[in-house]
């Protein structure tokens, strides 16, 4: 496999990964790689999870959630992305 624009491998179908930024409806105007609100309380949910179906494991799809849930379908991936710190 190959890695993403990010560098990072293997993104889709091993657990919902939460991601840091918070959900919100996406504004009505195009925008690209869009980043959500500083607060809220539910997190964005992406990449699917081991038993999802085809079309949920790809990361455009995205789900909210809440940080309080522990189960084995959730999860995160550490990361350094130095152009947006």
């Amino acid at each position: 496999k190959k890695p993403n624009a990010w560098g990072i491998y293997d993104m889709h179908g091993n657990v919902w990964e939460w991601c840091r930024d918070y959900y919100a409806e996406y504004p009505e105007t195009t925008v690209s790689d869009p980043c959500g609100p500083k607060s809220g309380i539910y997190n964005v949910l992406r990449g699917g999870r081991w038993n999802s179906e085809p079309w949920l494991c790809r990361s455009a799809y995205r789900c909210n959630g809440g940080m309080h849930r522990g189960d084995d379908i959730y999860g995160f991936r550490v990361t350094l992305v130095p152009d947006i710190l």
